[in-house]
């Protein structure tokens, strides 16, 4: 029998906690062995309360203090016993058989470290980040500054996203969602878990770098789903979070590349931003009282960034 560990890092996230953690009961099986272990960052709302009563079979760690994502989930992959772990965010429901679906899959094939499923939003679309290539400065450009929405069908502008492609198909990838990773658990210690100098964001794609480096080969599986709610964690604070964003993969990009592609990324990140404020700025002066309400947020956040950018803001945010 296979034996799996579930992982989930939570932070006020408690209805889709309860939402996540019922999908898994269904997805329960006599194939596999499973332990659910759920972090919980130190939550104002009601989730640690909500598990002990209703979810006796999950262990949980209790943190007094926000630690972060990659901190978190690393408390849990130290005292995983399973075979495989599944590292999956909190506001994510999984589609009955798609556990077993990712787990047969990693039984028959050695040089496969991990395997992701196709992720769908709320709304049924799909979302392209569970199957990527690896981030660049110039795709980090085109997702900023939307250029890959508008050309989806581009393989310049869709490179990172591989908005191009329809997802249907199996086939190896360069990184998946940290949404949902299925991963062998002596391979993710072999490469030493989540590197924490990441707080929140960045580290999933990190992950697969140092899986990719070590040899072994990361799989899309398409008949696996899931949805994903996406960011009911970070946007209870959406611009700190959006800056907390951009620290990650700066820190991405000087880690496994070095300082000059780090420099090329924020002098990109600069170009985008003002790019986006002045063009958001000049189409508030030219609308109506009903659209500048929609551009308000757009504006604050563009502003945000780019006072970040010339080093006049830092992201000053409690956690907890």
């Amino acid at each position: 029998m296979i034996s799996l560990s579930i992982v989930i890092v939570n932070w006020n996230a408690q209805n889709y906690l309860a939402k996540c953690l019922n999908s898994l009961r269904i997805n329960a099986s006599n194939k596999i062995d499973l332990e659910i272990i759920v972090v919980d960052n130190n939550s104002s709302d009601d989730s640690v309360s909500m598990i002990k009563e209703r979810y006796k079979e999950v262990k949980l760690i209790e943190n007094k203090e926000n630690l972060g994502f990659a901190k978190a989930n690393n408390q849990a992959i130290k005292r995983a016993t399973g075979d495989y772990i599944l590292l999956l965010n909190p506001d994510t429901e999984i589609y009955p058989d798609s556990i077993n679906r990712m787990a047969a899959f990693l039984e028959k094939n050695h040089r496969a470290a991990m395997v992701g499923p196709k992720i769908f939003n709320t709304d049924g679309t799909v979302q392209y980040e569970c199957a990527r290539h690896f981030p660049t400065p110039l795709s980090e450009f085109a997702v900023e500054t939307t250029l890959y929405k508008r050309f989806p069908k581009s393989r310049f502008f869709g490179s990172y996203l591989m908005t191009y492609w329809n997802h249907d198909n199996l086939r190896p990838v360069d990184c998946i969602s940290g949404a949902c990773m299925l991963i062998k658990t002596d391979i993710i210690r072999e490469v030493q878990m989540f590197d924490e100098s990441y707080f929140m964001y960045g580290e999933d794609v990190d992950l697969c770098m140092k899986i990719k480096r070590h040899g072994y080969d990361i799989w899309f599986l398409p008949e696996a789903k899931i949805i994903h709610h996406w960011g009911k964690s970070s946007e209870q604070l959406p611009l700190q979070m959006s800056i907390i964003a951009r620290e990650s993969m700066l820190l991405y990009f000087s880690k496994n590349f070095g300082l000059l592609t780090a420099l090329a990324y924020k002098t990109l990140l600069f170009i985008a931003a003002f790019c986006i404020l002045t063009g958001t700025l000049l189409l508030y002066l030219l609308s109506s009282k009903q659209r500048r309400k929609q551009m308000h947020k757009i504006i604050k956040k563009s502003y945000d960034l780019f006072l970040w950018l010339i080093g006049l803001k830092s992201k000053e945010t409690r956690y907890s």
